[in-house]
C-alpha cells in the first residue's frame, strides 16, 4: 500500500484526508486512520497465524535444531546400534516435542492399522499423527520404505479421523535425498483422497568431514509418479 501511495496509483488518502480533516479531534482522526489500515493488517495476521500448524512449525525447527547442533551425536547413536536406530531416532524426536510443550507424545500406540510412531494432542485442530521412516541404501531403506512410510501415515490419520500426518525421514544415506513433489513449500505434501501428508526430511550422514572439504552429493531423486502412485499399497 505504502508503495502505491509513494507512486500516486492510489487515491485512497484524499479520501481518507477529508474525513480526518472535517474531525477536530486527535482520537478520531487516529480511529480512522486505524480502521482503514492497521485494522485489516491486524486481521490478516492473526488469521495466517490461526491458519498456521503448531506442528509443523515444530518439525521444521527439530530440523534445523538436529542439523545444526546434533547431527553428529545422533549419527553416531545411529551408527552404534543400527537394528535400533529408528527407535532411538524417534525417542530423540519424542524428547524434543515433550520439551517444546507437547505433553504426552505417546510412541507406538496401537490403532486398527498398527502402530503409529507418535500420536499426540488428537482432541485439538492440530493433532499430531508422525511416521518416522529411515533413508539409508546399505541397510535397504530405499525409495520403497520410504513410500511404504507415507501409506502407514495416510492409514493412521484415517484411523484417528485427522485431516493430517506428518512422516518425517531421517536421511542417514551419503546421497541427497530429494523428492521432486510439484509444491514450492520447503515442506513436501502429499494429498491422498482428502487427507494430507507432510514429508520433512532430516540429514543426519556425517563422516566427519568439514565444509571445504565435501563434495557435492549424488542426489537420489523420488519421482513424483513412484511416490504418488500408491493406489495398490493403499488397498
Amino acid at each position: 500500500i505504502m508503495t502505491l501511495f509513494a507512486k500516486n496509483e492510489v487515491n485512497v488518502l484524499s479520501t481518507l484526508f477529508m474525513h480526518i480533516s472535517s474531525s477536530r479531534s486527535i482520537d478520531d482522526r487516529c480511529r480512522i486512520i486505524a480502521e482503514q489500515y492497521f485494522y485489516p493488517l491486524y486481521e490478516y495476521i492473526y488469521e495466517q497465524i490461526e491458519d498456521s500448524s503448531t506442528i509443523l512449525y515444530l518439525l521444521l525447527k527439530y530440523v534445523y535444531r538436529t542439523e545444526w547442533f546434533h547431527k553428529n551425536r545422533l549419527y553416531s547413536l545411529y551408527e552404534g546400534d543400527t537394528k535400533r536406530g529408528e527407535d532411538n531416532l524417534t525417542l530423540d524426536l519424542q524428547e524434543y516435542l515433550h520439551n517444546q510443550g507437547i505433553d504426552y507424545p505417546f510412541s507406538t500406540p496401537h490403532s486398527p492399522s498398527g502402530r503409529s510412531d507418535l500420536v499426540g494432542l488428537l482432541e485439538t485442530e492440530d493433532p499430531m499423527v508422525i511416521e518416522v521412516k529411515l533413508f539409508n541404501l546399505e541397510k535397504g531403506y530405499d525409495k520403497a520404505y520410504i513410500r511404504k512410510g507415507l501409506v502407514q501415515a495416510y492409514r493412521y490419520t484415517l484411523d484417528y479421523g485427522k485431516p493430517t500426518g506428518y512422516l518425517l525421514v531421517y536421511n542417514l544415506d551419503k546421497r541427497d535425498l530429494s523428492l521432486e513433489i510439484n509444491d514450492k513449500s520447503p515442506v513436501k505434501t502429499v494429498k491422498i483422497g482428502n487427507k494430507e501428508i507432510c514429508i520433512i526430511v532430516v540429514n543426519l550422514f556425517s563422516d566427519g568431514k568439514s565444509a571445504s572439504e565435501l563434495k557435492k552429493p549424488l542426489p537420489y531423486i523420488i519421482e513424483d509418479k513412484y511416490l504418488l502412485n500408491i493406489q495398490e499399497d493403499v488397498q
